[in-house]
């Protein structure tokens, strides 16, 4: 298990900030071309799920790092510095799924969002009423053995490219979250010009 001082004691924080660097100046054209016409760099993301900085939190046996916040925080910062995807918007799926996924969801996406090979969204403000969790309308409810998801959202980073998205609805309990493939008959997403 992880105890907080393994990554400083094989010198883990020397070697990433340099690998960090190496790989932002390597993919520097990449990036810009990615940016000029508003394409994911997926290429890039791959890679850096690769080397584990998708997936700080997430176990060795899926394909991340096992390590903790402090791991996540130094990774955060130094893929911004260096003009690199920072993996913020994965960490949070990799958290909800070790919190609250079943063995099965845990399974088929830990593993592809940890190491950038299923990019992962979150599906919360909605047209209208933003962010506000009183003000939802995304409905979400039982149909025998089905759960049908009604609603729109607006404004999910990284939603046109994802492949999982975690989508927040009301059902008859309250407030709930939904894992949801992007591919599902249903489901659509349209690319917005960035501000």
């Amino acid at each position: 298990m992880y105890d907080g001082l393994t990554f400083v004691a094989d010198g883990w924080l020397e070697q990433l900030r340099p690998a960090i660097a190496a790989l932002a100046d390597d993919a520097r054209d990449e990036l810009r071309r990615c940016t000029r016409v508003g394409e994911f760099p997926a290429d890039v993301y791959r890679e850096m799920g690769r080397r584990g900085w998708v997936g700080p939190f997430a176990p060795r046996e899926y394909g991340g790092l096992g390590g903790g916040v402090a791991e996540y925080c130094v990774i955060e910062d130094e893929a911004g510095r260096h003009g690199l995807v920072p993996p913020q918007i994965s960490i949070q799926g990799q958290r909800w799924l070790l919190d609250w996924g079943t063995a099965e969801q845990k399974e088929k996406y830990l593993g592809p969002i940890a190491r950038g090979d299923m990019i992962f969204s979150e599906s919360i403000s909605e047209p209208g009423v933003g962010s506000s969790l009183k003000l939802m309308r995304a409905t979400l409810h039982r149909d025998g053995a089905d759960w049908v998801l009604n609603g729109q959202k607006t404004h999910v980073n990284l939603g046109h490219q994802s492949d999982v998205t975690l989508v927040f609805a009301m059902c008859d309990a309250g407030l709930t979250s939904i894992l949801v493939d992007t591919d599902r008959p249903g489901v659509s997403s349209k690319q917005t010009d960035p501000i």
